[in-house]
C-alpha cells in the first residue's frame, strides 16, 4: 500500500483570545493513507493530548495568563512527522459581578419652570446590573429602567428645589445612589399685548 508522508489539512481553535480556564476547542484534520497518531502539546507545561484518528477534536483550558504555542505533532507508520502550530492568547479572568458603579447621573438642565421637561442621562457600570429607579423627589412618580445606559425625563409641576434620586441594584443586591438637585422656578408670565 502507498504510504505518502502526512500532512495537516487543518489545526485551528474555536478562540485563540481566552481568559483563565475558558475552555479551547481545536480542530484536527490529518491527510495520510498510513497515519499513526497525533499529539497536542499545549504549551503550557501541563499536559498533552493524544488521538489516533485522522479527524478528530482535542481540548484544553488554560489555568495562566499568557501567550502560549499550541502544537499538533502527526507522525505515520514510517515514522515520518508533520507539525503545525495555533497561537493562544490567554488573559485573566474578568471579575464575576463587580459592585455597581455610577459613570454618569445627569439633567440636560438644573433650572426649570413648572412644566418643563428635564431630561437625565444614565450611565452605570456593572456586569451583573439588575435595574435602576429615579425618585424624582417631588412624590410624583418614579422611573425604572434595566439598561445600563439610559434615559429618564420628568415635568416638576410645583415650585421649589427638588433631589432627584438614582439607585442603581445587581444581582447580588448591592446598591449604589447618586443624586441631581433641580429648582423649580414659576412660569415665566406670559407677555400680554399692550393695550
Amino acid at each position: 500500500p502507498k504510504c505518502a508522508a502526512p500532512a495537516i489539512s487543518e489545526f485551528t481553535a474555536n478562540n485563540k483570545e481566552v481568559t483563565i480556564g475558558e475552555k479551547v476547542d481545536f480542530t484536527i484534520r490529518i491527510d495520510s493513507d498510513c497515519f499513526e497518531k497525533w499529539t497536542v502539546d499545549f504549551g503550557d507545561d501541563t499536559r498533552q493530548a493524544t488521538g489516533k484518528d485522522t479527524k478528530d477534536k482535542a481540548w484544553h483550558k488554560f489555568e495562566q495568563v499568557g501567550t502560549f504555542v499550541v502544537k499538533l505533532t502527526a507522525v505515520d507508520a514510517k515514522d515520518r512527522t508533520v507539525k503545525e502550530a495555533v497561537r493562544i492568547v490567554v488573559k485573566p479572568e474578568k471579575p464575576k459581578c463587580a459592585a455597581p458603579a455610577i459613570s454618569e447621573f445627569t439633567a440636560n438642565n438644573k433650572e426649570v419652570t413648572i412644566g418643563e421637561k428635564v431630561d437625565f442621562t444614565i450611565r452605570i457600570d456593572s456586569d451583573c446590573f439588575e435595574k435602576w429607579t429615579v425618585d424624582f423627589g417631588d412624590d410624583t412618580r418614579q422611573a425604572t429602567g434595566k439598561d445600563t445606559k439610559d434615559k429618564a425625563w420628568h415635568k416638576f409641576e410645583q415650585v421649589g428645589t427638588f433631589v432627584v434620586k438614582l439607585t442603581a441594584v445587581d444581582a447580588k443586591d448591592r446598591t449604589v445612589k447618586e443624586a441631581v438637585r433641580i429648582v423649580v422656578k414659576p412660569e415665566k408670565p406670559k407677555c400680554a399685548a399692550p393695550a
